[in-house]
């Protein structure tokens, strides 16, 4: 499986969307990371991406990305799908997550499952990186986007949190 270019997702997507990065020095050097972050915007994955630097990832999609056009692209970039309300697909993908993980690579999940386009700060947050990260004693990291607004201009800014662990079990 390939995985994502970084270097070149990162340089692109920051011409793009500008942003800020706070507590950069949270982001671990060691690889088999889970990622988690807030998602509001079909900006949050490329953004995610760009934030955590040049490390190759894998990114978890719902399966409706699987079905469009461009899925080959997606693919070819290290994306996997999960159908959410399959639970066979579920125990795949938490299956095909956890020996991604375990081969030292990382993974950047939306544990809120969709878009959270409601006034709540956040969506209650699906099971399976704190799942995969018991299973594999991996450690998470999260990440908080947030906008605002500064000059009348929209500011994006990244807030990674502090590692959590988990022991196997």
């Amino acid at each position: 499986m390939k995985m994502i270019n970084m270097l070149r997702i990162k340089k692109l997507f920051n011409m793009k969307y500008p942003y800020e990065l706070i507590n950069a020095e949270n982001i671990p050097e060691e690889t088999g990371v889970i990622y988690i972050a807030n998602h509001r915007d079909m900006i949050d994955p490329p953004l995610v991406m760009s934030a955590i630097g040049k490390k190759p990832v894998h990114l978890l999609l719902k399966s409706d990305f699987g079905e469009k056009f461009y899925t080959p692209l997606l693919s070819s970039l290290g994306c996997f799908y999960v159908t959410r309300d399959n639970r066979d697909s579920q125990i795949l993908t938490k299956e095909e997550m956890m020996k991604i993980i375990l081969a030292g690579h990382d993974v950047i999940i939306f544990p809120e499952g969709t878009r959270n386009k409601t006034d709540k700060e956040l969506l209650e947050f699906q099971k399976g990186a704190v799942s995969v990260a018991r299973a594999t004693g991996r450690p998470i990291v999260p990440l908080g986007i947030s906008k605002k607004f500064d000059d009348f201009q929209e500011k994006i800014v990244v807030n990674v949190g502090e590692l959590i662990t988990y022991s196997i079990g």
